[in-house]
């Protein structure tokens, strides 16, 4: 979920820069290590912010949750 995310929002980015890029006065190019860093960032993201409530539900009992 989260790479599809990082995926989608760069899309994004690109196409709203490349609309912006007519009335500037430079173009924009595709960066293979921006696209790297910002993908990697997401995927850090997803991972931090769903292990950490994954760990603390396995901890719970199942009977109390019910």
């Amino acid at each position: 979920m989260t790479v599809s995310g990082g995926l989608v929002g760069y899309i994004i980015s690109l196409i709203l820069t490349s609309m912006l890029s007519i009335f500037l006065p430079f173009s924009i190019s595709i960066d293979i290590v921006t696209f790297s860093i910002a993908l990697m960032i997401s995927i850090s993201i997803g991972l931090v912010f769903s292990y950490f409530p994954a760990k603390a539900a396995g901890k719970k009992e199942i009977i109390s949750i019910i």
